[in-house]
C-alpha cells in the first residue's frame, strides 16, 4: 500500500528536460530535486538516499503531526521509518548498546512518539547501491519481515540482516 501511494504521488511529477530540476525537500546539506525524487520512486529505477531520507521525515512528521491532533483514526497502522543515519548504526556489528547516542535511536524524544505504539518500523538498508528493507510488526510480537529484491538464500545482506535484527532486539526490547 504505501509503495502504490510513494508511486502514484511521486511518478505524476511530469520529467523535467532542463538540465538544473526544480529543488522539492533539502536533507541537511543537500537538495533533492524533482527530476531525482521522480525517477527515484519509478519501478525499476534506483532509489536516491536523499529520496529515501526526505519521504521518512515527510512521512514521520505528518504522522506525529497527525497524531498530536489526534487525527490517526484507531484502524491506521503507526509506522516509523528509521532515518538512514541512524541505520548506519543498526547496522554495526558491534554496535555498544549501553552508549546513549545508540540507546536514544529509537526514543520517544527523537522519534516524536513512543515506539511502543507503532504497529511498524521500517529499517532501510543500503548496500553497494542496492537496498533491503526490513520491517519490524510490532503487533504480531516483533516478527521482522525481509524485503530483498534478490530473494532468499546467501546473499551480500545475510549477515546486515542479522547484525540490524539483533541490534534491534537489543535496543528495542
Amino acid at each position: 500500500m504505501l509503495c502504490y501511494y510513494l508511486f502514484m504521488l511521486f511518478c505524476s511529477f511530469p520529467l523535467n528536460n532542463e538540465k538544473n530540476s526544480q529543488r522539492i525537500f533539502q536533507v541537511n546539506e543537500v537538495w533533492v530535486d524533482q527530476k531525482t525524487l521522480t525517477i527515484s520512486f519509478r519501478p525499476g529505477c534506483w532509489m536516491s538516499p536523499h529520496s529515501l531520507d526526505c519521504h521518512s521525515k515527510i512521512l514521520n512528521t505528518n504522522q506525529l503531526f497527525h497524531g498530536r491532533q489526534g487525527l490517526i483514526p484507531n484502524t491506521d497502522a503507526i509506522t516509523h521509518i528509521v532515518q538512514r543515519e541512524d541505520m548506519e548504526l543498526f547496522m554495526r556489528p558491534m554496535l555498544n548498546h549501553s552508549d546513549p547516542i545508540s540507546r536514544d535511536i529509537l526514543s520517544e524524544g527523537r522519534v516524536g512518539f513512543s515506539p511502543d505504539i507503532a504497529n511498524f518500523v521500517h529499517l532501510p538498508c543500503f548496500n553497494d547501491k542496492q537496498w533491503i528493507s526490513i520491517s519490524t510488526n510490532l503487533d504480531s510480537g516483533k516478527y521482522f519481515d525481509i524485503m530483498n529484491p534478490n530473494g532468499s538464500g546467501q546473499d551480500k545482506f545475510t549477515t546486515i540482516i542479522s547484525t540490524v535484527a539483533y541490534n534491534f532486539k537489543t535496543l528495542f526490547a
